[in-house]
Order: structure tokens, then C-alpha cells, then sequence
């Protein structure tokens, strides 16, 4: 399918003629006049935005081309599309350069795995393509669950400090998404975060060191464009150890704050 669709839209961007009949046709149809996106084979985000625009053209592109034997191609690319949209939507919060990043990480891998549960209603193809990405998550985020400066910044985080995102009990209905995550070891995060901390802490103290607040910025105004956490599996009823020292118990107690919310201002 791909393939295809990448051979249609170099047709068109080379094709002097090929670009003038697209153009002619989004002319009748009143639409805006605009090539078609070819993508970069190694970037999910490319792959995302050629079939984004490949299905916007749909009308334009099928008179253009004469063809009835895409419709089978655009049928696949609706679904790929809507695969491929969580992953989009993740690039985009870890590029974000108004808030920290590090620190949702986990939250958003975890997501992307939620977002790869399988379905009743799910296609052959939507399974196929599932299972692909799942495998590839698993391969990727091998030790993600047990970085340390990965964890560090997530517990430091006010928005995920008590990992309700990794509360087992909230995924007993979600099959696959509960294999992947005992796989990666995710449950044990919490843990193992707070003992991180807990580490660094007795550092610091040793060290007497101080901590400098950090000057926050307001967070820019938030777009309405589909929001990868809204997917999220969250469980906020979490009740916090009494095991730390006084200035990390009152910070382990301190309610968590809503995904969004800034942890800057905060």
C-alpha cells in the first residue's frame, strides 16, 4: 500500500502534467492547490502526514488518476492513518520546547502501548500492523522502565510523581497491553523511582548542597489537536508509603497534579 501511494505522489510532484491535471481537479472541487506529501521511510511523522494528505485528496486524486482500484489503497490508508495518529501525536509532545520533556517519557510509552490493545472490531490488517508495533516498542524501550534518569525526572514531575499511569490493576481488562508492560518491567517504576530519589536525596544532604528554584515560564496556550494522554489508563486513588524522610513524604503526599497543568509554575 505504501508503495503505492509513494509511487502516486512522485508521479504527481514529478509530472509537470501529472501536477497540473491534480491542480485542475482541486480547482473544480474548490480546494486549495497543494502537491502531495512524500514521506521519509525512517519517520513515523512523515509516513503520518503523506496519508493525511494522500485521503484529503481522495476525490481529487481518484479523477486525477482515473483509477477505481485505489479505493482499496485509500480504504487502508483511512486505517493506517488512524494507527499511526497516538504515535504522531507523541512526537509532538516530546518536542515540545515549552515544558520539560524528559519527564513524560514514560507516560507516553506507555500510552503508545494503550493504544496498540486490540479490538473485536480490529481488521486483519489493524492487527497485523498492532502486533508490528508492539514488537518494535518492546525491541526500542527494552530499559526504559528502569532508567535512572528517565525515573528521576518522572517522580520529580508533579503530574506523574505517583505513577497512577502504572497501577497494575487498572489494565487486568487489557490483555496485551498488561503482557507488554510486565515485560518491560513498567509496574516496578514506582519503586524503583522513589529509591532513585530517595538516593539522591541522601546525597545531597551528605553533600549539603542546595537546590536553586528554577524560574518557570507560563505554558504557552494548548492547542486543540488530539491529545495522545487523553488515551491514557490512570488510576489517581493511590495511596503514598510512610517510608521516606519528612521533606520526601510531604512531596510523595502532595496531591498529583492533572496532565495538564504546569509543572513549571507548580
Amino acid at each position: 500500500m505504501l508503495s503505492t501511494i509513494r509511487y502516486v505522489v512522485t508521479y504527481t510532484r514529478d509530472s509537470h502534467l501529472a501536477n497540473e491535471m491534480l491542480n485542475k481537479y482541486q480547482r473544480s472541487f474548490d480546494f486549495i492547490e497543494r502537491q502531495l506529501i512524500f514521506d521519509i521511510i525512517t519517520r513515523w511523522n512523515s509516513t503520518f502526514y503523506m496519508l493525511q494528505r494522500f485521503i484529503e485528496e481522495e476525490i481529487c486524486i481518484t479523477a486525477c488518476l482515473n483509477e477505481k482500484l485505489f479505493q482499496k489503497h485509500f480504504s487502508n490508508a483511512k486505517v493506517s492513518k488512524v494507527m499511526l495518529e497516538p504515535f504522531e501525536a507523541a512526537t509532538r509532545k516530546l518536542a515540545s520546547d515549552s515544558l520539560p520533556t524528559l519527564s513524560i517519557v514514560l507516560p507516553v510509552v506507555t500510552t503508545l502501548i494503550t493504544s496498540l490493545e486490540d479490538r473485536s472490531t480490529d481488521s486483519s490488517l489493524i492487527k497485523k500492523m498492532k502486533d508490528v508495533f508492539r514488537g518494535s516498542i518492546q525491541e526500542r524501550f527494552t530499559e526504559i522502565y528502569e532508567n535512572k534518569l528517565v525515573q528521576l525526572c518522572t517522580v520529580l514531575d508533579p503530574r506523574w510523581k505517583d505513577f497512577t499511569f502504572l497501577q497494575r490493576s487498572s489494565y487486568q481488562n487489557h490483555v496485551e497491553t498488561l503482557s507488554l508492560l510486565n515485560k518491560l518491567q513498567a509496574f516496578e517504576a514506582k519503586q524503583l523511582a522513589y529509591l532513585y530519589l530517595q538516593e539522591q536525596y541522601n546525597n545531597l544532604l551528605r553533600n549539603n548542597l542546595a537546590v536553586s528554584p528554577v524560574n518557570a515560564q507560563q505554558n504557552e496556550e494548548k492547542e486543540k489537536e488530539f491529545d495522545l494522554f487523553d488515551m491514557m489508563i490512570t488510576n489517581r486513588q493511590v495511596t503514598s508509603s510512610n517510608t521516606r524522610d519528612s521533606e520526601l513524604l510531604m512531596y510523595e503526599n502532595e496531591r498529583e497534579l492533572h496532565r495538564n497543568e504546569n509543572s513549571l509554575e507548580w
